[in-house]
């Protein structure tokens, strides 16, 4: 797959912004490619919130230690945020070539450790990218 040149700029922009520690440049790429410049950026700001809020909320998690109802809570939520992200990158994909949803797909999707630590690195550069657009945001 080609990406155009709109995609590439951005893609190096945000990479300079984070200090080189975008991990799936590729797979990012073909949500900007799909979505940005595909005049539908509202489904990659969707999926860049969800992805923050998903870190913000991991990041909670991990620290919690209180009772086990309100960690059941926190849980659920995240369970369920996750699964409204993994449904708007499959929304998105739904208009790539075969070749892209089989890669997000063996990469990301599948229920395997793998698949869900890879997830969480591709849910950091989103976040990143959130953190990008927020800062271009206040800075203009």
């Amino acid at each position: 797959m080609k990406f155009s040149e709109e995609t590439i700029d951005l893609i190096l922009d945000i990479k300079e912004f984070s200090g080189g520690k975008l991990r799936n440049e590729f797979e990012l790429s073909a949500l900007i490619e799909y979505t940005i410049n595909k005049d539908n950026r509202s489904k990659f700001d969707d999926i860049i919130f969800h992805a923050k809020f998903l870190k913000g909320l991991a990041k909670v998690m991990s620290g919690y230690n209180e009772s086990e109802d309100k960690a059941e809570k926190l849980l659920f939520e995240y369970t369920s945020e996750l699964k409204i992200i993994t449904g708007l990158i499959e929304s998105v994909l739904s208009m790539t070539e075969p070749i892209i949803k089989d890669s997000f797909n063996k990469k990301y999707f599948e229920l395997t450790p793998e698949c869900f630590m890879n997830l969480n690195l591709f849910l950091e550069d989103l976040s990143l990218c959130k953190d990008y657009f927020n800062d271009r945001k206040f800075n203009s």
